[in-house]
């Protein structure tokens, strides 16, 4: 791992995410307190993790309008 982050392509692809993806999940889990899973089976998991979503994303539409989806096909 540290040879991928360490080379030039790597250091790129590492910002992009650090902007990108990482600021999603610090989202659904510091503001919205949704820090643990209460379920324990995958299937479960995997329905919680959707409700999250879903209390997240019209929260950012909300906050920063049509512009936030422009993106998404």
């Amino acid at each position: 791992m540290i040879n991928k982050i360490d080379s030039p392509h790597g250091r790129e692809v590492y910002l992009k995410r650090m902007g990108i993806v990482d600021p999603v999940f610090a989202g659904i889990r510091t503001q919205k307190c949704l820090d643990y899973f209460t379920l324990c089976t995958l299937a479960k998991v995997n329905i919680q993790w959707l409700r999250y979503c879903i209390v997240y994303t019209p929260v950012k539409i909300t906050n920063y309008g049509p512009a936030f989806t422009d993106g998404i096909a």
